[in-house]
């Protein structure tokens, strides 16, 4: 998924990472 604001990549790359870890541990939790 390329975004318009190609200006920050690594920033929304790890919020991305982070996001997914966390949905993760919570349908782990579940």
């Amino acid at each position: 998924m390329i975004s318009k604001e190609y200006g920050k990549p690594a920033h929304d790359e790890m919020l991305f990472i982070i996001i997914h870890q966390i949905y993760e541990l919570w349908f782990k939790q579940i």
